[in-house]
């Protein structure tokens, strides 16, 4: 007979579905206990506002909060892009002091052995893969967030 525990690799899904129905009865009795603590003792709704009054809001603004949401995912997008050239950049200048394999540490090297082409060929590679990043999110960017600006101008 085979002994059957959480750890079991072989067959996961069970323990999988165990932990979705722990996970949703939690976040279930989590909310039902804030609704029930707020109007039990009388919590002031501008300290915490009860649960149903929340989502009463949601309802009534939805046009008014899709209208913010849809700004936040342009300026996510614009921090993705941002954050995907700092990340290039990150990476190189990691490489430069601790690394024996990449573009940093390629540029260090070819410094110190003053193979100055090697640099700027490096250098030249960095520029690319930033751009190459920067293009793969302004690809994506525009397929999800089909209201931006730049669609306006096709």
């Amino acid at each position: 007979m085979v002994r059957r525990s959480l750890l079991n690799f072989r067959d996961p899904e069970p323990n999988v579905r165990q932990m979705n129905r722990y996970s949703a009865g939690s976040i279930v009795g989590i909310l039902l206990l804030w609704e029930l603590a707020v109007r039990g003792l009388e919590i002031p709704k501008f300290l915490l506002p009860a649960l149903g009054t929340i989502v009463s809001y949601v309802v009534a603004k939805s046009q008014l909060l899709a209208l913010h949401s849809s700004m936040t995912l342009l300026e996510a997008g614009t921090g993705f892009i941002l954050s995907s050239l700092l990340a290039v950049i990150g990476a190189v200048v990691g490489e430069v002091f601790g690394a024996y394999r990449g573009l940093g540490f390629l540029i260090a090297h070819a410094i110190y052995i003053m193979d100055t082409p090697r640099v700027f060929a490096s250098i030249i590679a960095c520029s690319l893969l930033g751009l190459s990043f920067v293009g793969i999110i302004t690809l994506i960017e525009r397929r999800v967030v089909s209201w931006h600006i730049s669609a306006e101008r096709r």
